[in-house]
Parts: C-alpha cells; structure tokens; sequence
C-alpha cells in the first residue's frame, strides 16, 4: 500500500548503499544507482515491485533442463540465503558461488563475477 508513496521519494544514500550498492561503495555507484532509479516513473517502479513480490517460478524451475549457476551476494539484504535453500529443493544440481558483495553485485563485482559466469560456462560439455 506505501509503495506508490514511496516510489515517488528520492532514495536516501544511506537506503541505497544498506540495500542496494553496499555501504563502503564509491559515491559514483551510489550517484548512478539513484539516476537510474529516478529516470524510471514512479507507477512503473511500484509495478516492478509488485511483480517481484508477486514472482513464483517454483513450477518453471523443476522443467529448467540446462545447467544453473547461482551467484548469491554475501551482503544481499533483499535477496536472503533461504532463496538457495528453496531452488535447491528443486534443483539439487544448482551451482553457487558466493560473492562478497551487496545486491547489486554485478555492478559492485563486475571483473570477479564475469570471471565466475565464464568458468562455469567453460565446465559445461
């Protein structure tokens, strides 16, 4: 019910480096990270979290055939550990590697995560 209030707030620094960039991240991350959260409309901001919050692929996950790799960031207070935990009970055969890092992790950890999705890809036959 607040998200449509919120959505139309400026992000405070300290909101997007606790959940979002990390809180030792480079004032340039933070600045880019609040841009791009501006240019976006606030009802399409609301949306997005409504879908995400509204988001079960539980079902899809047990027909995925391909191989998976998870990256879970060490430091994700959106994206919590018990994520892994679920898939894995789906799909055993997921594998994961944790980064030190926030959620945005790839923004955060590009050279280390690039490194990772090209070694896993590079082990599959």
């Amino acid at each position: 019910m607040l998200a449509p209030l919120l959505m139309r707030a400026v992000m405070p620094e300290a909101a997007i480096r606790a959940w979002l960039v990390g809180r030792d991240a480079t004032s340039t991350l933070v600045r880019n990270t609040r841009e791009a959260i501006v240019s976006v409309q606030p009802a399409i901001l609301t949306e997005r979290l409504r879908a995400v919050l509204a988001c079960d692929v539980r079902s899809d996950l047990r027909h995925v055939t391909v191989p998976m790799l998870y990256l879970q960031a060490q430091h994700d207070w959106l994206v919590r550990p018990r994520c892994l935990k679920e898939i894995r009970t789906i799909r055993p055969d997921v594998r994961d590697v944790v980064v030190d890092g926030p959620h945005f992790l790839l923004q955060r950890e590009p050279q280390q995560t690039a490194q990772i999705v090209t070694e896993f890809l590079s082990s599959l036959p």
